[in-house]
């Protein structure tokens, strides 16, 4: 896992109140909702310093997913 999945999914885990989650599986898969989802959006946001926004968490429903698009987006900046 690299370190920006392992930040992801930190935070994932702690927004779903869960020890252990499946990171292939999306955030509702897991148990989230949209209220959980918007307190992620933020979550990421100040953990990445970056804009991540609630279209950016459809489109990349997975900690592997959204990771790999949070590492092309810090890659810009």
């Amino acid at each position: 896992m690299s370190n920006t999945e392992q930040r992801v999914y930190d935070i994932w885990r702690d927004v779903l109140e869960t020890e252990e989650l499946e990171p292939d599986k999306s955030f509702f898969d897991l148990g989230g909702n949209s209220i959980l989802l918007m307190k992620a959006q933020a979550r990421l946001e100040k953990e990445f310093s970056c804009k991540i926004s609630i279209p950016d968490l459809f489109t990349y429903p997975t900690v592997d997913k959204l990771a790999q698009y949070i590492d092309t987006v810090m890659q810009k900046v």
